[in-house]
């Protein structure tokens, strides 16, 4: 799906801090953390952390 829609720019993704299992997907996929944010988002009342993940064209693996 990921090779499909690549373009010339990186594919970026934001997602909150606690979500570690799509952290763990993203990584498998080949996307490599660019930033942690703390405390960037609320949600339900609570400041969350916000994680920036990033998959450059060269970075893609084919299967």
């Amino acid at each position: 799906m990921v090779r499909y829609g690549f373009e010339a720019r990186p594919k970026i993704t934001r997602i909150f801090g606690n979500n570690i299992g799509l952290q763990q997907v993203l990584k498998k996929a080949g996307f490599t953390l660019e930033a942690s944010l703390t405390d960037t988002i609320w949600k339900h009342g609570r400041a969350e952390d916000e994680l920036i993940y990033r998959l450059r064209r060269s970075e893609i693996r084919m299967k």
